[in-house]
């Protein structure tokens, strides 16, 4: 049984259309933790596996929000992921971490932990399980990229993905997580109308053009930044 980890993201939609384009059934997870954000996370998941037409459970467990940090972290968030899918009968587990956010404070994002994981409920579950990411190797533009070019209704589905940490009803268009997704949008020329506040106006898009002005992002996330904000300095 496959079960894909569905968080109404863009890394997730990812995995669930490669998923499709491969032919393999799956089901979709969605777990309500309390967290602050989680009515609109859960509104973009329903209504992602819907318009995919995938099946979609949904389990509340709402107290450990109680652990969520104020940079909206929950300390080993995808091992209890993980734990709950192996619960439901899966014996394939697809976590969905996008390249550049490989590891966090609770390291619970890397191909290790996952290797790790796996190996654990193998030998408590008696039969092979494994857990897979199947977007270790792309940027979020990648993602979106992949999308577009595999969806015909990929601007309408990326339109109902919500990453935010606010705990607003739509994305603030000023935290982390909105403007990695407005930074993303812009280099494959996709936009959202949804924004709370203009992601152009926002202290965070002036830190993370500082940021990449003195090289701290690499690799190929690194040059998509770049591109982006020559854009961005044009416009």
């Amino acid at each position: 049984m496959r079960v894909l980890l569905l968080s109404g993201g863009v890394d997730s939609l990812c995995s669930a259309i490669k998923l499709q384009s491969e032919g393999k059934e799956f089901t979709c997870l969605y777990v309500s933790l309390g967290h602050v954000y989680r009515e609109a996370e859960e509104a973009a998941v329903t209504a992602i596996s819907t318009r995919l037409e995938v099946p979609l459970t949904i389990i509340d467990m709402p107290g450990v929000g109680t652990f969520e940090k104020a940079n909206a972290e929950i300390p080993c968030r995808n091992a209890l992921l993980i734990t709950v899918a192996v619960m439901m009968g899966a014996d394939k587990v697809y976590m969905s971490i996008e390249s550049g956010t490989t590891e966090n404070e609770s390291r619970d994002r890397g191909s290790s932990f996952r290797m790790d994981m796996g190996v654990l409920y193998s030998h408590l579950q008696d039969k092979d399980i494994r857990v897979y990411n199947l977007v270790e190797d792309m940027t979020k533009e990648d993602e979106m990229r992949y999308i577009l070019n595999v969806r015909e209704d990929g601007d309408e589905l990326l339109s109902r993905t919500f990453s935010c940490y606010s705990g607003t009803s739509k994305p603030c268009g000023c935290c982390n997580a909105c403007i990695r997704w407005f930074i993303a949008g812009y280099g494959v020329e996709v936009f959202r109308n949804d924004w709370l506040t203009p992601p152009e106006d926002s202290v965070t898009l002036q830190n993370y053009a500082r940021d990449v002005e003195l090289g701290l992002y690499r690799g190929e996330r690194g040059k998509q930044y770049k591109k982006v904000f020559e854009k961005l300095c044009e416009k």
